[in-house]
């Protein structure tokens, strides 16, 4: 997922792409534009927050652990979703 994002940033002038990661990140911005964000709780205020604060127009779920909240607050405000690279030990 970081060499996809750092591709899109390279070759996509202008987009924005967040990495976020259950496991610890580095915080702040790469020096291609890639922001590193720790993933928010699953509670549903938190999520919201974190939705309104960041509005995804595209989110790429990737290999499993996916959390409910944050799946259905993405949906609720209109992020196109895929789901790439799972595997059935990420659930």
């Amino acid at each position: 997922m970081r060499d996809l994002a750092h591709r899109l940033v390279t070759v996509r002038l202008g987009t924005a792409v967040m990495l976020t990661s259950v496991d610890p990140v580095p915080p702040g911005v790469a020096p291609d534009g890639v922001i590193y964000e720790a993933l928010p709780g699953d509670h549903p205020l938190v999520v919201e927050r974190f939705i309104e604060h960041w509005r995804p127009d595209v989110v790429t779920w990737s290999w499993g652990g996916l959390r409910p909240n944050l799946v259905l607050a993405a949906s609720d405000a209109g992020a196109l979703m895929m789901l790439v690279d799972a595997a059935r030990d990420g659930f």
